[in-house]
């Protein structure tokens, strides 16, 4: 039985092992792969109201199951289960939606996620024809993630002043395209990879590199590639009259051609547990003119509700070169307290009670034992005076 225990054991660390050298060879070999590539990702409307009314500063804070999105990393924090969803409108025509969900498990967090656009795209037609009578297109664009995330402490040894460091991958399957009177579509595939550093309970870094490898290949034969990302998030919970407030921080890299370093912060304070306040600003590309790009700064701000493991979260997101993508979000998640393993502090023993309390039963023992003596030498005197009153009697 012993044996068995320590097979199950050994192959365990072997799977951990396999799937972290895999991760870590993917994230080191394929940093350099951000070459100019075309195909836009729908990741870029944002996959949960929480990161977005934080200005998108998410790559160092999401856990649980809203990091299949963003961070891959971040879902190993999950204990048990969890679960996620949101929906909005882009551009009042759009409608775009967000479910995904994780499990943990003995080898590791696995997790499953879905994103889809929807879009009206007009009447299929020729000069000849009427629009009344033409039949309606439509443009769907969907996403079908499965991650896998896991704890590089339990593999590999980290000092403990590295705090927890957790390793994640995404395999995504995409499917585009028209339908209607005109049908052409396209499929293809590609993968993230993430990297998630909690140095502390206030502190963490997150790194993710997204599409780092994709194809997606049309009807009509034509080929391309999607575009790539590479995110860098820092997140610290700062002290501020006795109340705390997480800010956070991220640097976006594209590889579309001239497409600009983009900055993101948001800030988040907790007045009590179960409400959260939310504010950021998000910085996005921008059309300058036909040829150039540039930045455009967007305000965001929320509010989140969290009562027994079930949040409620709202995120407003600014468009200041398009009022009409002015955006509404809204997120509905399930999901367990994540625990630090290293803040977790074991059972203090009072060692002055425990070593007083023989002291203590000792005391009580003594007082007896006077008590005792004291009710004998009561006796012997009673006895006595019986004895001089028997004498007198007699």
């Amino acid at each position: 039985m012993h044996k068995q225990v320590q097979k199950n054991i050994s192959l365990k660390n072997r799977i951990k092992n396999i799937v972290v050298l895999i991760t870590l060879f993917l994230l080191l070999t394929q940093i350099s792969s951000f070459a100019a590539k075309t195909g836009v990702d729908i990741n870029f409307a944002g996959v949960s109201a929480r990161s977005i009314a934080m200005g998108n500063a998410s790559t160092a804070i999401t856990e649980n199951a809203e990091a299949i999105f963003v961070n891959p990393a971040g879902i190993a924090t999950t204990r048990g289960w969890s679960f996620t969803s949101m929906s909005t409108k882009l551009m009042e025509t759009v409608d775009y939606q967000m479910l995904g969900g994780t499990y943990a498990t003995s080898v590791g967090v696995f997790g499953l996620g879905y994103l889809g656009a929807q879009s009206p795209a007009g009447y299929y037609t020729t000069d000849q024809a009427s629009v009344n009578a033409a039949p309606s297109m439509a443009y769907a664009d969907r996403l079908l993630f499965v991650s896998y995330a896991a704890s590089l402490n339990n593999t590999i040894k980290v000092p403990d002043n590295m705090g927890e460091l957790y390793v994640g991958a995404n395999l995504k399957c995409q499917s585009k395209g028209l339908s209607g009177g005109f049908t052409n579509s396209g499929s293809g595939y590609s993968s993230d990879l993430g990297l998630l550093v909690k140095a502390n309970e206030n502190t963490s870094f997150g790194v993710s590199l997204q599409n780092v490898i994709s194809s997606l290949t049309w009807t009509s034969g034509a080929q391309e590639k999607i575009e790539s990302a590479a995110k860098i998030g820092v997140a610290h919970r700062f002290e501020i009259y006795s109340e705390k407030v997480l800010v956070s921080a991220d640097l976006h890299t594209s590889s579309l051609s001239n497409a600009p370093m983009t900055y993101h912060v948001g800030a988040e304070y907790k007045p009590m547990n179960i409400l959260a306040l939310r504010i950021g600003l998000d910085q996005v590309a921008a059309a300058a003119s036909s040829s150039t790009v540039s930045t455009a700064t967007n305000l965001t701000a929320g509010v989140g509700l969290n009562l027994a493991g079930v949040s409620f979260d709202y995120a407003y997101h600014q468009d200041s070169s398009l009022s009409q993508n002015n955006c509404h979000y809204f997120s509905l998640s399930y999901a367990p307290e994540t625990i630090n393993k290293r803040s977790v502090q074991k059972p203090v023993v009072n060692t002055e009670v425990k070593t007083n309390l023989p002291e203590l039963n000792y005391a009580s023992a003594l007082d007896k034992k006077v008590e005792n003596k004291n009710s004998n030498k009561s006796k012997i005197v009673m006895d006595a005076d019986l004895a001089k009153l028997m004498e007198i009697s007699k």
